[in-house]
Order: structure tokens, then C-alpha cells, then sequence
């Protein structure tokens, strides 16, 4: 399955981890469309990724590993590959276990990470939340435009910030990040700014993540 749709493509992994399809995976990477859907190709040829839900569940009562393969076309950046390709693979034995280097979901040393997120298990159920660097590099912005001196200060800055973090993916774990992040730009704002000048009014609501419709294959 291949998607431009990040957000979609987080959930899709996320409900796999959730119900049980996924424990392990393996991630790969490449710069051409053409390769990676021919990495696609070859692996629903060796293990079966494109049967159908009703399949794989019963297979995987039957203790065989069954396999999901997604590929995220990122947007354009000379800094990093543009397909990003995962195997999800349950629990059980089979060719993939064998064939490829698997990694568990639950390991905290390697989570599954995409583009500044990685997927966790807080003690409740799956989520996304940001990794360290991406909650650093927010920190460090919020810093930065509360502490410009009055020549360079400019409303629309602040603005864009909190337009900015209103666009983080609304998962649940991620939607609490932002939360703790507006209330360090309140804070910033109240130590470093003057009293008359006014912090832009921040969303009253984190939106989240709704159910999104499955694409077909």
C-alpha cells in the first residue's frame, strides 16, 4: 500500500498494533518511486501482504507471522530518502521471519519512528507522540521568538507558531505534547514579554485524530 497521507499511514500502524497484527517490524527506505513499488511487489510475492483481513487473521490463529506492507511518499527534501517503507509482521513463524531483520514495536531502545514520531505503549493502549529531538526543536522555537528583542519582534511570528503546532498529528500522546508545549509559550511569553504586550489567543481545543476511511488497495 502506497500513500502520501502521513497522518492515514500512522493510524493504519497504529490500529495494527492495537489489535494485535503487528508486533514486529522492519523499515526500509529508497529515493525512487519505481524501487519501491517493486520492493512492494516482491513482497506480497514472499509473504503474502496483500491478502485479504480475513485471511491473515486466520492464519495468524494458526501461529503463521503474517505481514502488512505500507510505503509513505514524504514529501520532496534533498535531506532524506522519499520512500519510507514498513513491514508490520505479527507474532507466529514464517518466510519473513526467516528472510528479514525484525524488530518488536514494544522495544523502548527501537520504536518504530516516522518523521519526528514514534509509536509507543504507554501502560493505556498505542500512540504517537513526538520523539525527543522534534519535542527539543519546538522548545527551542518557542524560546527563540519569546526572547527577540522589541526591533525584531513581529506579531505574525508568534502567530505562526501557534498555527504551526496546532497542525501536529492530534494522536492522543502527541496531543498532550502540544498541551505541555502552549503552556511553556504561556509561560516564556509572561517571563520575557512586557506586560502590555498580549500573547495571541491559543486554540481552547487539541483537535485529534478521527477514525479515517481505509484507501483501497
Amino acid at each position: 500500500m502506497l500513500t502520501d497521507r502521513k497522518t492515514y499511514l500512522m493510524q493504519r500502524l497504529q490500529h495494527a498494533a492495537a489489535r494485535g497484527a503487528a508486533t514486529r517490524y522492519a523499515v526500509i527506505e529508497t529515493d525512487t518511486r519505481e524501487h519501491a513499488e517493486r520492493l512492494l511487489k516482491k513482497f506480497a510475492a514472499a509473504y503474502d501482504t496483500a491478502l485479504p483481513a480475513a485471511t491473515k487473521t486466520r492464519r495468524r490463529k494458526a501461529g503463521e507471522a503474517t505481514t502488512s506492507a505500507w510505503c509513505y511518499e514524504r514529501p520532496e527534501r534533498p535531506e532524506q530518502p522519499r520512500y519510507w517503507i514498513v513491514l508490520m509482521v505479527s507474532d507466529g513463524i514464517g518466510r519473513v521471519t526467516e528472510r528479514e531483520k525484525l524488530t518488536s514495536i514494544a522495544d523502548p531502545r527501537h520504536r518504530l519512528a516516522l518523521d519526528g514520531y514514534e509509536l509507543v505503549h504507554d501502560g493505556l493502549r498505542w500512540s504517537w507522540r513526538m520523539v525527543k529531538p522534534t519535542y527539543q526543536y519546538w522548545e527551542k522555537r518557542i524560546r527563540t521568538v519569546c526572547s527577540l528583542p522589541p526591533e525584531r519582534r513581529d506579531p505574525k511570528m508568534v502567530e505562526k507558531l501557534i498555527a504551526d503546532l496546532s497542525r501536529v498529528p492530534g494522536f492522543r500522546l502527541a496531543r498532550r505534547q502540544v498541551g505541555n508545549l502552549y503552556g511553556l509559550l504561556r509561560r516564556e511569553w509572561k517571563r520575557l514579554r512586557p506586560e502590555n504586550e498580549l500573547l495571541p489567543p491559543l486554540p481552547t481545543f487539541l483537535p485529534y485524530v478521527r477514525a479515517l476511511p481505509k484507501e483501497k488497495e
